[in-house]
């Protein structure tokens, strides 16, 4: 007796009830692979017109994309649940005060060695190498790059000046951070890795602290408060994809056109209008930045507990998966109700 799509419907069922009842998240994530498989071939297989793959509407693309991070898309939903009463539709202003790019070096310098350990001892490194492998460009400070040669040990970044001043020495912070988890693990930023953003945000976020406090200038606590609004409505946006992707995919043999189903799903979620969004680059730094916020309130109550939690996230260990390595070391949205209530104190109280 030949199979039938029902076949499918039903391992899939079965595929989706194991992956809710396994807590290894190495297992989870082989679990997640198989049960994309067949997704893509139950949609396959209940398209009547090719046209509808052909032309890879919303549903399709998503298809490609959100599958991959099923194991991250729970806590995706709880940090915006515990954010939500936290974010505000504001937009800041700066008091004026002016930096230049000795400033910089030097408040980078100051900030790495507050850190101390063997992030300070990578960054005097890579502050004597800097000279000849910085540019800067006038161009957005969010379109920074940082690009590591494994083989030969070295890295070039580039540095966007159109912006202000603080987001500047912000940024430099950021790719900074980038180049000295590549002199802990010259292997970290193959393809194979995604949340190579964690080591970089957690900088960049404790830079923000500590430079509000050296320098009394409010505007690096609203770019940390920018941050998380940024993150709060991606993390919506990736929210709403993914409820619209697994009904549509989970009634798909009953669905006569499943880009028409997936777009009125998002709109009854709240996303009235699907923009294209690069999915994978979202993701990249939205879960890393939920990470982030965790080893930030870890580091408050015990530094060195922190740095050694994030050279394990950083380390290669290919014997489990980079997602099992993280959920090792770190609970994500365990703190961020904590961090959020910090945010929201009077932007004129020194940080404690």
């Amino acid at each position: 007796m030949a199979w039938t799509i029902n076949n499918i419907k039903n391992d899939l069922k079965r595929l989706k009830s194991i992956y809710r009842q396994e807590k290894n998240p190495t297992i989870r994530e082989e679990l997640s692979r198989y049960i994309f498989s067949l997704e893509c071939v139950l949609t396959n297989f209940a398209s009547d017109r090719k046209e509808n793959v052909v032309k890879r509407g919303d549903f399709f693309v998503c298809q490609d994309y959100i599958p991959r991070y099923r194991s991250q898309m729970p806590h995706v939903r709880k940090f915006i649940e515990l954010t939500d009463d936290y974010v505000e539709d504001k937009r800041y202003t700066r008091e004026g005060k002016e930096y230049n790019f000795k400033d910089m070096y030097e408040l980078s310098r100051e900030f790495y060695k507050s850190v101390g350990g063997k992030f300070y001892k990578a960054y005097e490194e890579f502050d004597k190498e800097r000279h000849n492998r910085i540019n800067f460009f006038p161009m957005s400070p969010i379109d920074s790059t940082t690009y590591t040669i494994p083989v030969l040990n070295k890295f070039y970044m580039n540095i966007g000046t159109d912006g202000e001043d603080e987001e500047i020495i912000e940024t430099f912070i950021h790719e900074a951070g980038h180049v000295l988890s590549f002199k802990q693990n010259n292997k970290r930023y193959d393809s194979l890795q995604l949340f190579t953003e964690i080591e970089s945000q957690f900088f960049e976020i404790l830079a923000d602290e500590y430079l509000r406090e050296q320098t009394h200038d409010d505007y690096f606590l609203d770019l940390e408060r920018n941050r998380l609004n940024k993150f709060y409505t991606a993390g919506n946006v990736m929210d709403i994809f993914n409820i619209a992707y697994n009904t549509t995919v989970d009634n798909i043999t009953e669905i006569d056109n499943p880009d028409k189903v997936f777009i009125e799903i998002c709109k009854n979620e709240g996303l009235l209008k699907t923009t294209p969004v690069n999915i994978d680059e979202t993701m990249k730094y939205l879960f890393s930045y939920i990470c982030a916020v965790e080893l930030v309130q870890i580091y408050k109550e015990d530094p060195d507990k922190a740095l050694f939690l994030l050279e394990n996230i950083i380390s290669t260990d290919n014997t489990i998966s980079e997602y099992e390595r993280i959920v090792r070391n770190v609970t994500p949205n365990e703190h961020a109700k904590e961090y959020c209530k910090r945010l929201a104190k009077d932007n004129k109280k020194t940080f404690q």
